[in-house]
């Protein structure tokens, strides 16, 4: 091998004397260090753990009491369910849209705070009728799975399992299930991050975000939460 394989395993260079005198040291042969820093590598690629994504969403003071306001603090697990909301099909200005795309790479990313940008592709779709018009419920896989309630005008705007959809969305964590839920498919992290924005118009802290180790058992309204979880790629 050359010298640049060499370094690439953390040596620096290929010297055929100071091989020999290790030799004569008794301290081991070229072979011995090189199958050392080799062993070393591997462990290295073993122990490499999946990287991490860190997702945003709000928690409703409904939710919270339907989970009996419990279990939200931090370095606890919370599994919940992503809910983009009814989202209007075809891109418009902010959030809240959705849109069929050719291909793609399943991934979400976060823009602000619980608003994420995402793309995946449709693993389930239910359909229902409402007053004439087709409402859809999919769920798209997008690195999680990450669910959606789209109204159709037309039976084109149908989702389909495979196809792929580009969207931007603010999340929402769902805790519990309700009649409307169709789907259902948690996600499970670690909380990292607890975050409570006053709406109290007689509080002195209105409009002020403030940081929280843990949710207290007691309800937050009309406070709006916002909880970051650490998910591990799949």
């Amino acid at each position: 091998p050359g010298t640049g394989d060499f370094r690439s395993l953390g040596l620096n260079s290929y010297d055929q004397s100071s091989v020999t005198r290790t030799d004569k040291t008794g301290k081991g042969s070229l072979l011995t260090h090189l199958y050392s820093h080799i062993a070393n590598y591997r462990s290295l690629k073993t122990d490499h753990r999946l990287p991490t994504m860190r997702l945003t969403f709000t928690l409703s003071d409904q939710q919270f009491a339907a989970n009996d306001r419990a279990g939200v603090m931090v370095g606890l697990p919370l599994a919940a369910q992503l809910d983009a909301g009814p989202l209007v099909s075809g891109r418009i200005d902010g959030d809240g849209w959705i849109e069929a795309v050719n291909f793609g790479r399943a991934s979400i990313r976060p823009v602000s705070l619980d608003r994420h940008v995402f793309c995946g592709r449709v693993g389930e779709v239910e359909t229902w009728s409402d007053g004439g018009d087709t409402v859809c419920q999919a769920m798209l896989d997008c690195g999680v799975s990450l669910r959606f309630d789209l109204l159709a005008a037309t039976p084109g705007e149908v989702p389909r399992v495979g196809d792929w959809y580009l969207g931007q969305a603010s999340l929402r964590g769902l805790l519990a299930m309700n009649p409307s839920d169709l789907l259902w498919q948690t996600v499970t992290g670690a909380i990292v991050d607890i975050q409570r924005l006053s709406l109290d118009l007689l509080a002195p802290g209105f409009g002020t975000m403030h940081w929280l180790s843990g949710l207290p058992r007691q309800s937050f309204a009309p406070d709006q939460v916002f909880v970051t979880v650490e998910i591990g790629n799949r």
